[in-house]
């Protein structure tokens, strides 16, 4: 998200959170903006980019005008992003970034996790979202795990020597228990030989990494814990975001979209409003009520020093005297609603009526329906967003 505009509340960017019940299948991906590789196996890209998929130990991987060569001595580090969605996942990107760069390891760049209906799992590549090369300019050392597993993993990982590191907060690593965790790995064909267990985390100095895992003992390090902190409050990590830069096919696609629902308005631009209001959100703060840190509320104004529900679970009316303030602003009376809750658009437009609001409101579904990304684009892609302070900070 380089060179992002300045945002009205301290959110940045707010991503819309899919609803889903445990996880039982999955599928992977790959055809969505068919460029750069994707190896099939056979190391048949099906375009014009091929490469041999026969693993040697000094092999170019070239993607999306990345070209990542391996070299004897070159070390990795892969992590699962298994924990919440794509918002929470983010910020294990974020954190997996900072620490390949502190270890001088190659970021092996997993794909996302989408969860579908009927506990449908989807694997969406990293690079069909957000653009690989942007990630080089910040730490030059990585690949996609596709490409590591299809290609670099037979010699650098073969099946014997692959190991689950972890802290020692636990009896065993235990990387894949449960989901999405077993169908992440299974997916790769990835069963742990065994664990390492060490005193060392993401905090820990790179002298504990040394000791324990060092380049040459453990030349692929396979987090079955966190790769960073969670939320991500260190400015230093935070500024990571720039790094992350949207494919430029997903955001013509999604723009496009935009500018063709808005051919009969006199407004170019929009304001987002990113609405957590659905029923799983509910339910989370009603536990968080109460408490002084609650996802990302060490960002919020906090008048009590604890979490309530009107902090959590802003009303309809409150965002529609936010958004009629800052779409002054903005010039604008469009509103681009991102949103986990089906009532939150009628809701806010009955809001919006009530108080006389001239409001004009629209949702992913006038946009691109069933899009997975379509919220994150354009809560990224305007001059303002309108969201409540507990959730992640994603943008620069």
């Amino acid at each position: 998200m380089m060179d992002s505009p300045a945002y009205f509340c301290s959110v940045l960017l707010a991503v819309l959170y899919l609803v889903t019940n445990g996880t039982s299948e999955v599928s992977y991906d790959t055809d969505s903006f068919d460029e750069g590789c994707t190896v099939d196996g056979t190391g048949d890209t099906g375009g014009a980019n091929k490469y041999d998929a026969t693993p040697n130990y000094n092999l170019s991987v070239f993607e999306h005008n990345h070209l990542y060569t391996h070299t004897s001595g070159s070390a990795y580090l892969l992590f699962c992003p298994c924990q919440g969605r794509f918002g929470n996942q983010m910020d294990y990107f974020l954190g997996a970034l900072a620490l390949a760069k502190r270890t001088d390891r190659t970021l092996v760049v997993p794909p996302f996790i989408f969860y579908g209906p009927h506990g449908r799992v989807t694997l969406k590549s990293f690079d069909h979202i957000y653009n690989l090369s942007a990630l080089a300019l910040y730490h030059p050392k990585v690949i996609s795990m596709h490409d590591f597993m299809h290609v670099l993993a037979p010699t650098v990982w073969p099946p014997k020597s692959r190991v689950a590191h972890c802290g020692m907060s636990r009896a065993a690593c235990d990387a894949k228990t449960g989901n999405p965790r077993e169908t992440f790995w299974d997916h790769f064909g990835v069963e742990f030989a065994h664990d390492s267990q060490a005193p060392v985390s993401y905090a820990s100095p790179i002298t504990m990494w040394e000791q324990f895992w060092s380049h040459k003992k453990h030349p692929v390090v396979a987090l079955a814990s966190t790769p960073g902190p969670f939320p991500v409050t260190d400015p230093t990590i935070l500024a990571l975001q720039r790094y992350f830069v949207w494919i430029e096919p997903l955001q013509q696609q999604h723009l496009s979209g935009v500018q063709s629902m808005l051919a009969d308005s006199e407004h170019t631009t929009w304001v987002a409003a990113h609405v957590r209001a659905g029923r799983d959100w509910q339910l989370a703060c009603e536990k968080g009520q109460g408490h002084r840190k609650f996802f990302s509320s060490q960002q919020c104004t906090l008048p009590t020093g604890a979490v309530t529900r009107e902090v959590c679970l802003p009303t309809m009316e409150e965002y529609v005297d936010t958004l009629v303030t800052v779409a002054a602003r903005a010039g604008t009376d469009v509103i681009y609603i991102g949103t986990d809750s089906p009532a939150a658009h009628s809701a806010l437009v009955a809001a919006a009526a009530a108080r006389g609001a001239a409001l004009r409101f629209f949702t992913s579904a006038d946009v691109h329906p069933g899009a997975t990304q379509v919220n994150a684009v354009l809560t990224d892609q305007h001059m303002f967003s309108v969201c409540h302070c507990t959730l992640p900070r994603m943008g620069t």
